[in-house]
């Protein structure tokens, strides 16, 4: 059985995302999951790559920073029009 170590919660609109840092005995690891009413998504980044994780998620934060403001809009299409039935 994994052991928790340290649970943290993030509220952003309709989402909840938890950073749970566990462990068992292969080691450290992050669990983040993202919440959405009845739906649940997760990834697990090992402990020591974290920093690793970190780092991209820096590039990509410096990628959208240095977009134009027109392209920081996004309108997802409405999933109904891609149906191909």
């Amino acid at each position: 059985m994994d052991k928790e170590i340290l649970s943290l919660q993030l509220n952003i609109g309709t989402k909840v995302y938890y950073f749970d840092l566990k462990g068992n005995p292969s080691g450290l690891y992050v669990k983040i999951v993202e919440k959405r009413g009845d739906r649940r998504s997760n990834i697990i980044v090992p402990a020591d790559k974290l920093e690793e994780f970190a780092t991209k998620l820096a590039e990509m934060r410096q990628e959208i920073d240095a977009l134009p403001p027109e392209a920081r809009e996004f309108e997802p299409r409405d999933r109904r029009e891609d149906s191909s039935d």
